[in-house]
């Protein structure tokens, strides 16, 4: 018994055929390239993580930022946005013991370095003590003002537990920008010569 399948092929079946695959090929490449990590997106200019710490924005655009106050780990001075009235701010929340931390820390001096006057870069450290601190600014010749952090001001600032955290602050003080996990520098940076003129 003859079946579809052992009937000659016509020229328009044919053509059908290739334009079906033609379509599928199509989606297919489409799936993929949605799927692929933006290299813009690479924390601070390094390798991109897994898509499971991709990007992610975390505290509303456009909110007022939380006061707080806390002590500088090495000059032990009063820490808060208020004392940094005229310029924008940028709060860093991250573990000194994650490996990952170390070029991240280093671009962000740099940062210090070239906004200096015009931003001031807050490091808020977890999991650590003020002893091991003060050795690890005084290793890494950290030149921003770095707290530890509490309880009060990671529930304020909803910073995700275990990924690096950043947030930034307008002079008007409302959040300009945030994100936790994957961070373009060169994003942020745009950001911070958008408010600061």
């Amino acid at each position: 018994m003859q079946t579809i399948f052992d009937k000659k092929k016509t020229p328009a079946g044919m053509w059908l055929i290739a334009v079906v695959t033609v379509l599928i090929g199509g989606f297919i490449a489409f799936f993929t390239m949605e799927n692929e990590t933006n290299a813009d997106d690479s924390p601070f200019g390094e390798t991109a993580e897994p898509q499971a710490h991709a990007e992610t924005v975390v505290q509303q655009i456009g909110q007022t930022a939380p006061e707080f106050s806390a002590k500088d780990v090495k000059l032990d001075k009063e820490i808060s946005l208020a004392r940094f009235a005229k310029m924008d701010v940028l709060l860093y929340f991250w573990d000194p013991y994650d490996d990952k931390q170390s070029a991240r820390i280093e671009r962000l001096i740099e940062l210090q370095k070239t906004y200096k006057g015009k931003i001031a870069v807050i490091g808020i450290a977890r999991n650590t003590g003020k002893l091991k601190m003060e050795s690890l600014i005084k290793e890494n010749k950290i030149n921003f003002p770095v707290i530890l952090s509490t309880d009060e001001i990671e529930k304020a600032y909803s910073a995700s537990p275990g990924n690096s955290y950043c947030v930034l602050i307008g002079l008007d003080r409302t959040i300009l920008d945030s994100y936790t996990g994957v961070l373009n520098i060169n994003k942020l940076s745009s950001k911070i010569e958008g408010d600061v003129k």
